[in-house]
């Protein structure tokens, strides 16, 4: 998903607002603060959920 501002509505309020409801974790990488690579970065987070 882009993190072009245009698209903000679209992930507070449908994507991570149904994560919250469904008592999911949600959250952009560009929310976060991480030394390293990004793609790293998300790699690692979802083999903490898998």
């Amino acid at each position: 998903m882009p993190f072009d501002a245009g698209f903000t509505d679209i992930y507070q309020f449908g994507i991570k607002g149904a994560c919250e409801d469904a008592g999911i974790y949600c959250e952009r990488v560009d929310e976060q603060i991480f030394l390293g690579s990004m793609l790293d970065r998300i790699y690692n987070q979802i083999s903490k959920v898998s």
